[in-house]
């Protein structure tokens, strides 16, 4: 069998849908660490930055009144625009209600100044839902430049002009070790036609790796991701 190719497949077959988040540890402690955020601050106009394969618009579409999908390339036939988030982003001043952005800065060679293009297009009270990586492995290679600690993503929304208004800390090293387990026991299911098992197997997995690294780093001192909310000053 060829694993990287039924994984792949695996991933193109779910993305954009609820499933995509039951297939592996990761994906699903990500997914339910975000989505009490999402409910709670994504409203009005919303803009998805690195939406990649709009895996996240089918959550924020169902808050935001108006989705609009953003990436460097066009990954999605559906994506809305193209740019580089590094350059000066081609939308006008307060434009939006509230911003999205998963896993991209730190594919940016200098995220500060992303920054401020995040306050410069948010309208005055916006909010931002950001997650970057902490203790996150390798990933883009070699476009993958930096990890964040949250006094880093503190340091760096308040130089913008923002206020950290809540901030998270996501996974752990126990669903960093249980992840791998996952991926493996959904490629084998679903290469054996067994896809319906594949949600249970990684539920348990995940309540396995949460509930281990509560107990055992409650601090979040190795987190996997931080996940954040940052609101723009009136």
């Amino acid at each position: 069998m060829n694993f990287k190719g039924q994984w792949q497949r695996l991933n193109e077959k779910t993305i954009g849908t609820d499933a995509y988040w039951t297939i592996a540890v990761q994906n699903s402690s990500v997914y339910f660490d975000t989505l009490p955020l999402v409910a709670e601050y994504i409203r009005g106009r919303t803009l998805d930055i690195g939406a990649g394969n709009l895996a996240w618009k089918r959550l924020l579409s169902s808050h935001a009144s108006s989705y609009v999908s953003s990436d460097i390339s066009i990954v999605h036939k559906y994506l809305n625009m193209v740019f580089d988030v590094t350059t000066t982003f081609p939308i006008k001043d307060l434009s939006f209600d509230s911003l999205f952005c998963h896993s991209v800065l730190e594919h940016t060679t200098m995220p500060w100044a992303v920054f401020q293009e995040f306050h410069r297009v948010l309208k005055s009270n916006g909010v931002i839902v950001l997650s970057v990586p902490f203790l996150f492995y390798l990933h883009g290679a070699p476009n993958d430049y930096f990890r964040f600690t949250k006094f880093g993503v503190t340091m760096l929304a308040e130089r913008a002009g923002f206020v950290v208004e809540r901030i998270d800390c996501s996974g752990g090293i126990f669903h960093f070790l249980l992840n791998m387990p996952s991926v493996i026991l959904s490629t084998l299911l679903a290469s054996c036609h067994l896809s319906a098992c594949i949600p249970t197997v990684t539920k348990i997995l995940w309540k396995c790796a949460r509930f281990l690294d509560r107990r055992f780093d409650p601090q979040g001192l190795f987190a996997l991701n931080i996940v954040c909310v940052l609101r723009k000053k009136k």
